[in-house]
């Protein structure tokens, strides 16, 4: 409906505004005031440049004005007949027809206040189906995690809408590896952490040496006795009291009788020929002292290694390192079997020097001493990424965001998928409704 009219420079009108109009208005007055003018803008507006009609919620509908114009268009005076007249242009249904219109015009109307409202009520829902989903984002998104990932919610600590609507964002476009919040945490806190400092490698074992007296054991597989064309082998070698011959010749040469100018044997307490000596120093010949000294520098070099060995284990297991505190457990499995090879052997040389015409060998430890480096190998690949992560930090940040807000969006997956699916419901039913409602304008436009 009409709900103002302005009229400038037309008939007697020099500038007036009818306002406050109704459905229904009644313009009365004597010939010459105005009401022919005020029909005519009415039928015609663009006639009248200066005039303008409004239309409420600028909703124009057509307009048919039947004024004296109308009149003179729609009928005509048959001569010699006066007061008799005949409707042209098939006007003789036109009060029909208008009461249809108006029939129609009210279904319409009402047909369209309906249909607005049903809209209202989908625009309702469809920000309540937000705000449901933006709450569930707060919840389940910062709330849970800030504690964990503080820095990283810069920008979206007082803002539910901007944090809703980047989760949704990255919902459709984030496409970064999904890790544990546990290995997201512990990049968060290398790369948001402005203190954190590289970690050095740490060495691992070489196996050179402890390889190379493993299989160097000729000496250990030797069977060290004295010379055998000495008249006292035989006695010895029928015996085969070597070792005891040996011990006893420590303590023959320390038991010489200075009054009798002679050996007493240790055992006997007998003094012994000169010519047993000289036998005992034949029969323990240089050849024998060589394979003694060396059987002395293998054992104190399995000792030396070993021990470097022990000791470098055990000061790996006490360092503070962050990549090792769930491996000390199995490092300190493997020192124990380490260190107990280790025992075993260094009896065995024991053994071996105190009887060196027996034959030993000695029970590996390289093969421990791999599983060890195979342990320090994991974890320096960990101290590689970390070192990597502070070299990179930039690059490495916006991937960590990039990861972060996966798992996000993976947390919140089924929340995200309820609300795309009720927003595309609600989307539906919303283009269908103002298809609807704009068929129906145009109907009373008509």
């Amino acid at each position: 409906m009409i709900n103002k009219i302005v009229i400038n420079n037309a008939a007697t009108f020099t500038q007036e505004t009818i306002i406050n109009l109704k459905k229904i208005n009644f313009f009365h007055g004597s010939n010459g005031t105005g009401k022919s003018t005020i029909s005519r803008i009415l039928a015609s507006p663009n006639n009248f440049s200066a005039c303008k009609i409004n239309w409420l919620n600028n909703r124009e509908i057509k307009t048919i004005v039947f004024n004296e114009d109308f009149t003179r268009r729609s009928f005509y005076e048959k001569d010699k007949l006066n007061g008799i007249y005949t409707i042209g242009e098939s006007a003789s249904h036109i009060e029909e027809q208008i009461n249809q219109k108006k029939q129609d015009f009210g279904k319409t109307n009402e047909e369209l206040n309906k249909l607005k409202a049903t809209k209202g009520k989908k625009d309702d829902e469809k920000k309540k189906n937000f705000n449901d989903f933006k709450e569930k984002c707060w919840d389940g998104g910062y709330l849970k995690l800030q504690n964990d990932f503080d820095s990283f919610f810069t920008g979206y600590k007082k803002d539910k809408e901007k944090l809703a609507n980047k989760i949704l964002e990255e919902s459709e476009t984030n496409n970064a590896s999904l890790l544990s919040k546990d290995d997201l945490k512990k990049k968060y806190d290398l790369i948001y952490n402005k203190d954190t400092q590289k970690i050095e490698n740490i060495p691992l074992f070489q196996l050179d040496e402890i390889t190379k007296i493993e299989e160097e054991q000729d000496i250990l597989n030797t069977s060290i006795i004295g010379k055998s064309d000495v008249d006292i082998a035989r006695m010895i070698e029928k015996l085969h009291n070597y070792d005891w011959v040996k011990r006893g010749k420590e303590f023959y040469e320390n038991n010489y009788d200075e009054g009798l100018n002679a050996y007493i044997c240790p055992f006997c307490q007998q003094q012994t020929p000169e010519n047993f000596r000289k036998q005992l120093e034949e029969y323990f010949d240089e050849t024998y002292q060589e394979n003694i000294k060396k059987l002395n520098s293998f054992i104190q070099h399995y000792k030396s290694t070993t021990d470097d060995i022990s000791n470098k284990v055990k000061q790996i297991i006490d360092s503070n390192n962050q990549y090792l505190e769930d491996k000390k457990k199995t490092l300190s499995d493997k020192k124990d079997v380490l260190e107990g090879l280790i025992n075993q052997n260094l009896q065995l040389l024991e053994q071996k020097h105190t009887n060196p015409s027996e034959k030993i060998e000695l029970k590996p430890i390289s093969p421990t001493l791999n599983e060890i480096n195979e342990i320090l190998e994991e974890v320096n690949k960990n101290i590689k990424q970390h070192n990597n992560l502070i070299d990179n930090k930039r690059n490495e940040k916006d991937i960590l965001d990039k990861a972060i807000w996966k798992y996000i969006v993976n947390q919140l997956k089924s929340d995200i998928d309820s609300y795309n699916e009720k927003k595309s419901e609600i989307y539906k039913a919303i283009q269908s409704l103002e298809t609807q409602i704009k068929a129906n304008s145009n109907k009373e436009t008509e």
